[in-house]
C-alpha cells in the first residue's frame, strides 16, 4: 500500500511513523542564557530564582549606576523564569519559543487528533483551590520577612496509591449501577414514561465500592488522609495589604485529579506608630507648645529598628495641622524595593494647663498683635464659661436630647430648661 501526499513528502508533517521514514534531527535548543543571567543552575527552585533577582536588583538597577540594558536583559529573564509556563517554554524551546508565544504543548500530530489525544484530549479536573489569609506586620512587610504558614490538606495514600484497597485485583465495581455511577431511573407521569439518570447513591457517583475486608490499613479506604506542612511565604518588600500569593498543586489530591492551589492572601496588623498610605508612611509626632515655637529634635524608631533624627529648621514655627514631608524615608516601592516613598510628619501641639499671672503680661508683650481686643464689653449681657466636653451631653438627633437628660428625667422627673450665664 502506498500513501500520496499532494502538499509534499510525509516528512513534511511529522509522519515519522511510516516504514522508511526519517525521522527529522531534533534542532539544538539554547536554553541556559537565562539561567547565566540570574547566575542561578537550570534546576533552581522559584525561591533561588526570586533571591537571585533580588540580589542582582540591589546591585544592577540603575538607580544604582547599573546598566539600563543589562537590567533589561535581567528582569527578562526573571519575568521568563519566574514564570512556570514560561519557564516549561523556554527549557523546550528556548528564547525563539518566548519571542514566538509558544504555550508549552507539544504540536499535535495527525495520529493524535485521529485518536482524540493533545489540545482535543480530555483534560484533568483540579480539586478545589484553598484561599488562607495571613497576618503580618507592617515591620515584616518593610524588611521583605520570610513567614511560615501550616496548612492541612488531603493527599494520596502513599500505601494504596490512592486505590482505597490493600489488594489492588479486589474487584470494587459497584454492584448497584455496575460501575458507571449513576442509575437509571424510569417514573410513569400520567401516560407518559420518564427516563431519566441521577448519582448512584450506594457508591456516591463514584462507580466502585470498597468492601470493608478490602479496606486499605492506612486510609480505611478513602484513597487520601490528611496531612499538614509548612508553606513558606516570602514577603515581597512594600507588598501591599491583600496581596496574594499562589502556591499551585499544594491543595487536596484526589484520584485522577490535578491538585489545586493553595492562594496565601496577607492582611497587614495596624501599627502603633506608623499609618500606611500606599508607599507613604505618617507619624504623628507630639511636641510642646515651647518646641513648635522655638524648634524641636524629633527621634523616630523606623520599621527596621534604625534611629532617624529629624530637626526643624531654624526659626521655623510649627502650626497646629502643620505637616512636614522626609523625602523618601517612607516604605519601599513594591516590585521597585531601591526606591522609597515618603515619610510625612503631623504635630499634635501640647499646650500647658495652665499659667500663672505673672507669664501672661509676658505672652501680651510676645503676641501684642494677636491677643483681641473687645470695645464695649459693658454693654454685652450675655456672658457664659465653657465646661469640659463631655460625650454624653451631646445631642446627636435634630430632635435634641442625650444621655445625661435621660438619666435626669428617669431620676428626678423633667428637669427645668434654663441658660446658664455668669
Amino acid at each position: 500500500m502506498s500513501f500520496f501526499f499532494p502538499f509534499g513528502d510525509d516528512d513534511d508533517f511529522g509522519f515519522s511513523g511510516f516504514p522508511g521514514a526519517k525521522p527529522k534531527p531534533k534542532k539544538e535548543v539554547e536554553n541556559e542564557k537565562y539561567y547565566k543571567i540570574l547566575g542561578v543552575e537550570k534546576t533552581a527552585s522559584q525561591a533561588d530564582i526570586k533571591k537571585a533577582y533580588r540580589k542582582l536588583v540591589m546591585k544592577k538597577h540603575p538607580d544604582k549606576g547599573g546598566d539600563v540594558k543589562e537590567f533589561q536583559e535581567i528582569q527578562l529573564a526573571y519575568d521568563t523564569l519566574s514564570n512556570e509556563d514560561k519557564r516549561k517554554v523556554y527549557d523546550e524551546y528556548g528564547e525563539e519559543g518566548i519571542k514566538e508565544g509558544m504555550n508549552g504543548e507539544e504540536p499535535t500530530s495527525i495520529f493524535d487528533i485521529l485518536n482524540g489525544r493533545g489540545r482535543g484530549g480530555k483534560v484533568k479536573r483540579k480539586t478545589k483551590s484553598v484561599l488562607q489569609m495571613l497576618e503580618v506586620s507592617l515591620e515584616e512587610i518593610y524588611a521583605g520577612k520570610e513567614k511560615y504558614f501550616e496548612i492541612s490538606r488531603y493527599r494520596i495514600c502513599k500505601q494504596c496509591k490512592g486505590n482505597g484497597s490493600k489488594d489492588p485485583n479486589a474487584n470494587t465495581k459497584c454492584p448497584d449501577c455496575g460501575g458507571r455511577g449513576v442509575k437509571t431511573v424510569i417514573q410513569k407521569m400520567g401516560n407518559t414514561i420518564l427516563q431519566t439518570q441521577q448519582g448512584c447513591g450506594k457508591c456516591r457517583g463514584e462507580g466502585y465500592v470498597i468492601k470493608p475486608e478490602d479496606q486499605c490499613p492506612s486510609c480505611k479506604g478513602f484513597k487520601v488522609k490528611q496531612e499538614s506542612k509548612m508553606i513558606k511565604v516570602e514577603l515581597d518588600k512594600g507588598a501591599p495589604d491583600g496581596k496574594r500569593y499562589t502556591f499551585e498543586g499544594e491543595s487536596d489530591e484526589q484520584p485522577d485529579m490535578e491538585p489545586g492551589d493553595v492562594v496565601i492572601e496577607i492582611r497587614i496588623k495596624k501599627h502603633k506608630d506608623f499609618e500606611r498610605t500606599g508607599a507613604d508612611l505618617t507619624y504623628t509626632a507630639n511636641i510642646s507648645l515651647l518646641e513648635a515655637l522655638t524648634g524641636f529634635q524629633l527621634l523616630i524608631t523606623h520599621l527596621d529598628g534604625r534611629k532617624v533624627l529629624i530637626n526643624s529648621k531654624k526659626g521655623e514655627i510649627i502650626k497646629p495641622g502643620t505637616i512636614k514631608t522626609v523625602k523618601e524615608c517612607g516604605m519601599p516601592f513594591f516590585d521597585h524595593p531601591t526606591q522609597f516613598g515618603n515619610l510625612y510628619i503631623k504635630f499634635n501641639i501640647i499646650f500647658p494647663k495652665s499659667i500663672k499671672e505673672e507669664q501672661k503680661s509676658a505672652l501680651q508683650d510676645l503676641f501684642p498683635k494677636i491677643v483681641m481686643e473687645i470695645k464695649d464689653i459693658k454693654s454685652i449681657k450675655e456672658k457664659y464659661f465653657m465646661s469640659e466636653y463631655n460625650e454624653a451631653e451631646t445631642n446627636k438627633e435634630a430632635t435634641g436630647g442625650n444621655k445625661v437628660e435621660e438619666e435626669e428625667e428617669q431620676n428626678d422627673g423633667p428637669r427645668q430648661v434654663r441658660c446658664e450665664n455668669q
